[in-house]
């Protein structure tokens, strides 16, 4: 890919300039969560860009952290209602790079280790990411070719829903809260946390869970 520039907060001056292979991924699918029904955003130029540099590329990763934004990439892909096959096509290569990554993330042993060489917000953020595979598969069940395409890696990932718990309650224990690498990320962690115990990510995303409800109604 090319060149991506990481912008300062008031996107005055370029901060570090890098490669990161998730980028495009995550404007193409932005994008496309913001035009999901139709919906327009004059931005068709752009995401036909974001698309296209985020084909073909290798998306597994071994950083926590990303792995639960790729799956929750595929989640908001999955939920757009007018799903293409350009779509599909980028849920099965991010299924297979999550997979591959989430395998290599376990074998190292991360979460073996003492909390302070540990850095819960992106724990957390694959714990998010984990909790909207069961979504994703459901989804599948309307197009059999991404069920042929993702069935086996979507098995292996729900296979390890497990890590799920044990990270958030790993980084619920107020013991392990005291460890300087916990202490010195608080806000995010404790945002991170408060996602991942909710499942907010994932229950904000459903279709029609943004509907809010007139003031003074109460919910039935």
């Amino acid at each position: 890919m090319g060149l991506t520039w990481k912008m300062s907060v008031d996107l005055s001056r370029p901060q570090v300039a890098g490669i990161s292979p998730h980028d495009a991924l995550d404007g193409c699918v932005t994008f496309r969560w913001l035009g999901r029904g139709g919906a327009p955003t004059g931005l068709a130029e752009e995401s036909a860009i974001l698309c296209r540099l985020a084909e073909g590329r290798e998306a597994a990763t071994a950083d926590p952290l990303g792995l639960g934004g790729l799956l929750l990439d595929a989640f908001r892909l999955a939920l757009v209602p007018d799903r293409t096959l350009r779509d599909e096509r980028l849920i099965a290569a991010i299924l297979a790079g999550a997979d591959a990554g989430l395998q290599h993330f376990l074998a190292e042993g991360t979460l073996e280790l003492p909390p302070g060489r540990r850095l819960g917000f992106r724990e957390l953020g694959l714990a998010i990411g984990l909790q909207a595979v069961p979504a994703i598969a459901a989804t599948t069940e309307s197009s059999p070719e991404l069920a042929r395409a993702s069935t086996l890696h979507l098995v292996r990932l729900r296979a390890e829903a497990g890590v799920v718990r044990r990270i958030v309650d790993f980084w619920s224990s107020p013991q392990n809260q005291r460890a300087r690498a916990w202490t010195e990320h608080r806000d995010i962690n404790d945002v991170m946390l408060a996602s991942a115990l909710l499942e907010a990510c994932v229950e904000t995303a459903r279709p029609g869970a943004a509907r809010t409800q007139p003031r003074g109604e109460t919910p039935p």
